[in-house]
């Protein structure tokens, strides 16, 4: 197997890892925070859900356009510090399955030029 090829797959194992750990977590730890500074399970999971968007509008750009600039995403800069904990995890945690699956789909079917382009 490639390092692409292990890439891929360490990618579309992640929801089988991920989505069983945060559903058998106390309903009553979910949203709170381990530290000042530090995000919730809840949070966690819900931002493997948001940055998918951002995961496919990056690619997108990287195949139309030749060293295209990338705008830097920090979410502690970029957004509310609630942002997260105000999402629906049930939702986040089927849109990260969903968009993660189509996200492997994508990188399987790359041609190996399309992997080389730089952003």
């Amino acid at each position: 197997m490639t390092s692409t090829e292990q890439l891929i797959a360490a990618l579309e194992r992640a929801p089988a890892i991920v989505m069983p750990l945060v559903r058998q977590a106390n309903p009553a730890t979910l949203k709170r925070r381990p530290a000042p500074g530090e995000w919730s399970i809840h949070e966690n999971a819900c931002h493997l859900a948001e940055v998918h968007p951002l995961f496919f509008r990056r690619l997108d750009l990287m195949l139309s356009e030749t060293n295209p600039a990338i705008k830097s995403y920090e979410p502690g800069r970029d957004d509310p510090d609630d942002a997260l904990l105000k999402l629906d995890l049930a939702d986040s945690l089927r849109r990260f399955e969903e968009d993660r699956a189509r996200l492997v789909d994508r990188h399987r079917h790359l041609r190996a030029q399309d992997r080389m382009r730089a952003a």
